[in-house]
């Protein structure tokens, strides 16, 4: 009986070891996928930025075609930036 028991009790150490591995290498791909996703947000955030300059030197540019008066180029642009 004390065989039986102690063998059971072998068994399951065994099963909590490889449970523990498990769970270590799941963390590990939770981690490496968490900086993924911080390297996509950073990634998108700076093509947002990129995104709003573009956008900003076009409208300066359809300002300066269309013969807007120089002093009123600044006003519009900070407001259609704005809205």
């Amino acid at each position: 009986m004390e065989q039986n028991f102690a063998n059971m009790q072998q068994h399951f150490q065994k099963e909590i070891s490889v449970l523990k591995d498990i769970i270590t290498e799941k963390d590990s791909k939770i981690s490496k996928l968490e900086e993924t996703l911080e390297a996509r947000r950073t990634t998108l955030e700076k093509a947002n930025e990129r995104l709003l300059q573009l956008e900003v030197r076009d409208r300066r540019h359809n300002l300066i075609l269309h013969g807007l008066p120089k002093e009123k180029r600044g006003d519009s642009l900070e407001m259609k930036v704005r809205s």
